[in-house]
């Protein structure tokens, strides 16, 4: 049982994000519809992942850092449970995970940092997760090197992040712009703030091609997932397989990688 009921933590979240988000990006822009539905999303992940990375570490506590936060909704959905302890990691202090930490008191810590220094023991935590963030930063290689250097042996990074190859014939899932990420991430920059002037800083650096692209800035790595969406085309081996395992390595959902 969580510490707060899950349709009210739910409600009041929602309530909370969308306020917060419509001071932001007003409902008429086109961005605001894609924003809408991550925010909402959030809070839907934190708390399905909770029962999900208990069944991975049976039988103790966890803590788990999630780097580049943003609202809070994943970390407020994970700190719900008693027996993890989450700390939310951001450049920013949110409004919408303060707000929330005050009115539930649901015991999640808010920490302002970079990827680049996470400020944590080495071998302390359980769980990294990186969600829709590794896009955004400008040197992953880094960011990758301290997010496992907090992994204990057998810890997790699980990563989600755009698949390019999903999004060449489709709006960008930033801003919604058709057939942006055809061109070349230079060109990406210019063609966004020349259709959004209100757009100072766009912090996109690169949507990658491939799972690997994501994978080889991790250090010190065991085992890795690319987990996907596309049905497991069963026994006996055959090209289905073979297509399979192809695919998710260019169209992932989420990749998870294991500390050695």
């Amino acid at each position: 049982m969580g510490l707060v009921d899950h349709e009210r933590l739910r409600a009041l979240y929602e309530q909370i994000a969308l306020r917060n988000l419509k001071a932001t990006i007003p409902p008429g822009d086109r961005r605001y519809a894609l924003n809408r539905l991550f925010a909402l999303n959030r809070i839907t992940e934190g708390i399905e992942l909770s029962p999900h990375f208990a069944g991975k570490y049976p039988g103790r506590p966890l803590v788990i850092v999630d780097v580049g936060s943003g609202n809070g909704g994943a970390a407020i959905g994970l700190a719900n449970e008693r027996s993890n302890t989450v700390v939310a990691v951001d450049i920013l202090p949110n409004p919408t995970l303060a707000e929330l930490r005050i009115k539930t008191k649901i015991p999640v810590h808010q920490v302002v940092a970079s990827a680049f220094h996470l400020p944590f023991r080495t071998e302390a935590v359980d769980v990294v997760l990186c969600l829709e963030t590794v896009e955004h930063l400008e040197r992953l290689p880094q960011a990758g090197r301290e997010m496992m250097r907090l992994l204990k042996p057998g810890g997790q990074v699980m990563i989600t992040t755009p698949a390019r190859f999903r999004f060449l014939l489709r709006p960008d899932p930033h801003f919604a712009i058709p057939g942006l990420l055809l061109l070349p991430d230079p060109l990406q920059r210019f063609a966004v703030l020349r259709r959004f002037p209100r757009v100072t800083h766009y912090d996109v650096h690169h949507l990658f091609w491939t799972a690997w692209g994501v994978i080889r800035s991790f250090p010190g790595r065991g085992r890795t997932e690319t987990l996907v969406g596309i049905p497991w085309p069963g026994r006996p081996r055959n090209v289905r397989e073979i297509l399979w395992k192809l695919l998710r390595h260019f169209l992932w959902d989420r990749i998870v990688i294991y500390r050695k």
